[in-house]
């Protein structure tokens, strides 16, 4: 019995031997690199380390990435992720995983204005366009102090933003954003109606069972409805609420900033369901900015109406044909 307690003891210490060397060894490596720390052999980047443990605050973040400058250079801050055009910038757009800010060295006279090198003075400014990642950003991406993000960003001063059907309006795909139209309606008016409803009564009767009405038949009516319209969106599929798998499609929308008070037209225009169309201008900077004749009114002027009477025999008729207006006064 006490060889039996004495091999047991002994078989226990091989085991413990082999920790004890595995915390010395382990030990002795972490003393070896806190020295080489200390006297400055092994560079350690601490704030990136504190960076991805989530220690740091937007406060304490490492200081700007900085290049050297050559003569007639200046430093520009460049985004780091894509902006979508009328999108307020956030110091995200700049920073990096690590909390920093990228400059890159430019030509200020290669820009359209100086590029911006204050962070600060960006945020909260919304963008003009799309502006994407690496791109130094100046002022004429931008647009002005003030501006509210969003959709209404890209309205004009003194215009309306109209919200419209595609499929109302002929010619509005293919047109991006900021391009200028004209929008045309046009409607045929049934004049031999029109002369019946307005004549209702003694005058017809007075015709005799013989009698006959003629005339053109139709007249077609124009009406510029929007002039100089400015595309705030270009036609794309409204979203639908329900599964992201279902099949059902909304419409298209087009977003079109008119004048206030071509708001009524174009939506009277639609009501009597005249035939509207786009026309795009020009996008060349040396377009002439030319003004588009203006015709009658839809619905809200009455076409004036000229009759003549024809009597052979015991035959009598009526032909209707359109007047002009001015000399009708």
């Amino acid at each position: 019995m006490r060889n039996n307690r004495t091999y047991q003891r002994s078989s226990a210490r091989p085991g413990r031997t082999a920790l004890t060397v595995i915390l010395i060894i382990l030990i002795v490596i972490l003393g070896a690199f806190v020295t080489l720390v200390a006297v400055g052999e092994v560079a350690v980047n601490w704030d990136g380390l504190r960076n991805r443990l989530g220690l740091n605050s937007s406060e304490t973040r490492a200081e700007p990435a900085r290049v050297e400058l050559r003569e007639g250079q200046a430093y520009a801050i460049v985004t780091r992720r894509p902006i979508q055009a009328y999108e307020a910038l956030t110091i995200e757009h700049f920073h990096d995983r690590e909390g920093r800010l990228f400059r890159v060295a430019v030509t200020p006279d290669s820009f359209p204005s100086p590029p911006f090198n204050d962070v600060v003075s960006m945020i909260g400014r919304v963008s003009a366009t799309d502006i994407p990642a690496g791109r130094a950003i100046h002022d004429g991406l931008l647009m002005p102090a003030g501006t509210r993000p969003g959709v209404v960003a890209a309205v004009p001063p003194g215009k309306r933003a109209m919200v419209l059907d595609a499929s109302l309006i002929r010619g509005v795909h293919g047109l991006n954003r900021g391009d200028r139209v004209d929008i045309i309606a046009t409607m045929s008016i049934d004049l031999a109606r029109q002369f019946r409803a307005a004549t209702a009564g003694a005058h017809v009767a007075n015709l005799g069972g013989d009698s006959e009405v003629s005339s053109f038949d139709r007249q077609v009516v124009m009406r510029v409805l929007v002039e100089n319209g400015q595309i705030v969106q270009p036609a794309r599929q409204r979203a639908t609420q329900g599964a992201p798998t279902s099949s059902r499609r909304g419409p298209e929308e087009i977003i079109i900033a008119v004048d206030p008070n071509e708001v009524t037209l174009l939506n009277e225009a639609i009501a009597l369901g005249a035939d509207i169309m786009c026309v795009a201008r020009s996008g060349r900077p040396d377009d002439i900015d030319t003004t588009v004749p203006t015709t009658s009114r839809l619905g809200g002027e009455h076409t004036t109406l000229n009759a003549v009477e024809t009597i052979v025999g015991n035959d009598r008729r009526v032909i209707v044909f359109p007047g002009s207006n001015t000399n009708n006064r």
